[in-house]
């Protein structure tokens, strides 16, 4: 199974942060809509997403994604450990399978 860390942003001005992130990653969005757009990194490997949807600008959530809904067992105690929800955003550290735009 693969993981990779995923960041997922609020942002003002889309268009500017799409700039940004483009240069200091050194790669296009893999998937870019009218409100969001996200990059798929190997090195390091992230999910990195932005979108307008939140009200406030800075950090929506931060999560581990995997390519299967099927965590391992280690993954599970590691988010029952903190207390995150498993497959929920709710602006903790979260175990998530891919979803929307960000996913």
């Amino acid at each position: 199974m693969s993981k990779r860390f995923h960041v997922h942003l609020h942002a003002k001005d889309l268009e500017r942060s799409i700039g940004f992130y483009s240069t200091l990653s050194g790669a296009e969005p893999a998937r870019r809509e009218k409100d969001c757009a996200k990059w798929m990194l190997d090195d390091p490997k992230l999910n990195c997403a932005i979108s307008t949807w939140g009200e406030r600008v800075g950090i929506a959530h931060l999560g581990l994604q995997a390519d299967r809904p099927a965590f391992s067992p280690k993954t599970h105690v590691a988010a029952d450990a903190c207390g995150a929800p498993r497959g929920k955003s709710v602006g903790v550290p979260v175990v998530a399978a891919s979803t929307g735009c960000c996913g």
